[in-house]
């Protein structure tokens, strides 16, 4: 039988293909025995015929086989080998022809090279349903879109060992199991086209309220003051909790200092120039920033209702913007909750 012949019978594009598999069913030649063995390739371009031993339908059906694989990955993955494909992608991809082509999962795996129980593992993990499905599916309803700005350089405010710096006692754990314990403090600025505006709010690690904040036009000691003073006056009797800030020079100043004293509070601080010790203001700040400022124009906007608009910010956070941590609440629901507030 010719191989065109035979080609036509077993579904193959050309003949050509029927002769190079007669040959290697042959045997080497002569001189390619004088060659030596060869060595076999690497795993991401073994074919699923090389060194099978077989007869030729069987290694027609592996080469259906390996085209089944390589097709669904191109379909689900758009990968380039199945070797470079992770478990959970080659789970994906023994899906496809799993259910398209009636293919046991037996020889899929064994193609992919995927043990049955990372298979299993990794189509039970797909089939769980996404706890969050209804939130994307709210927020495509709303067209919402989260926006980031590329990080900016912060100013620096730390001008000199002014006085001795207190003990770092928060030590990067914000965890808090009552209200003011601790509170953490710290200035951000807003370049607008008519100058810079500073807010210096304090912040409740308990659920990442917002007791007092100052809006000034320049990161000082009176701003940063002010806040501190307006955060001690809302205090309930006996509370003296720890004030945590960075060594910016507004909290090394004798004011500052004396109203942590006549407040009881107890002072501490960051390491030089380490902003993971104070990460969770920094968090704050960008939440502030990506919410409120970025990816808006500010240029019609005055000096004055720009802080009106800033000054509102923090009273949504504390009454209306949702936490997951706190069960989807606001800070002062959240406290309401547990009778912490009225």
């Amino acid at each position: 039988m010719a191989g065109k012949d035979v080609a036509e019978m077993l579904g193959v594009s050309s003949a050509a293909v029927v002769c190079n598999w007669a040959r290697a069913a042959e045997g080497p030649s002569p001189a390619a025995a004088d060659r030596g063995p060869v060595e076999p390739m690497g795993d991401s371009e073994d074919r699923a015929y090389d060194g099978f031993e077989g007869s030729l339908e069987e290694r027609v059906r592996q080469l259906e086989l390996e085209n089944d694989i390589l097709r669904a990955a191109t379909k689900v993955l758009k990968a380039e080998s199945p070797s470079a494909m992770t478990d959970r992608e080659k789970a994906l991809a023994v899906n496809e022809p799993r259910a398209t082509t009636g293919r046991s999962s037996k020889e899929l795996t064994g193609s992919l090279r995927i043990s049955k129980s990372s298979y299993e593992y990794q189509r039970q993990a797909i089939s769980r349903p996404d706890r969050h499905a209804g939130l994307r599916a709210r927020v495509r309803e709303e067209g919402l879109a989260v926006a980031y700005a590329k990080r900016r350089a912060r100013c620096s405010s730390c001008k000199g060992e002014i006085s001795d710096a207190p003990e770092n006692l928060v030590n990067r754990d914000f965890r808090a199991a009552a209200p003011n314990e601790p509170w953490l403090t710290d200035i951000t600025e807003f370049g607008l086209p008519g100058g810079k505006v500073c807010p210096s709010p304090i912040l409740d690690c308990f659920d990442g309220g917002l007791p007092a904040w100052s809006i000034g036009t320049g990161p000082n000691a009176e701003l940063a003051n002010s806040s501190l003073e307006a955060a001690c006056a809302a205090l309930s009797k006996g509370r003296r909790p720890v004030a945590h800030s960075d060594r910016g020079c507004h909290y090394r100043w004798p004011g500052w200092i004396a109203t942590c004293e006549k407040n009881r509070l107890t002072r501490s601080m960051s390491k030089k120039g380490c902003s993971p010790d104070d990460s969770a203001m920094e968090g704050s700040f960008g939440r502030l920033k990506n919410e409120f400022f970025h990816h808006r124009g500010w240029s019609g906007v005055t000096m004055p209702g720009f802080c009106r608009m800033l000054d509102a910010y923090p009273r949504y956070c504390n009454e209306e913007r949702p936490k997951e941590k706190l069960g989807w609440l606001s800070p002062m629901r959240y406290r309401r909750s547990l009778g912490l507030a009225a």
